[in-house]
């Protein structure tokens, strides 16, 4: 019987009365892409009931330029996939 080790990028490791998978590895791969490696990590990003708005964007110009270099759509997606 063949083991598998890994399907569709998800590590898979199996003992006699379990069956584990993780993505790991894409985890690190989109952390260190969306230079995001050395982020600290949270249960919940932001406080439940949070409400964000056109009010709350940053008006200072190195803050802009910066987040002008964020792709939002393609972490979003990566985010989805996970």
């Amino acid at each position: 019987m063949l083991e598998i080790d890994h399907i569709l990028g998800i590590k898979v490791k199996r003992t006699k009365e379990k069956i584990r998978i993780s993505q790991r590895a894409y985890v690190k791969k989109m952390l260190e892409k969306f230079n995001m490696a050395n982020c600290k990590f949270r249960l919940i990003p932001l406080i439940v009931g949070t409400s964000l708005s056109t009010n709350d964007l940053s008006t200072n110009e190195k803050e802009v330029l910066e987040m002008k270099n964020i792709h939002y759509y393609e972490t979003l997606e990566s985010l989805m996939w996970l």
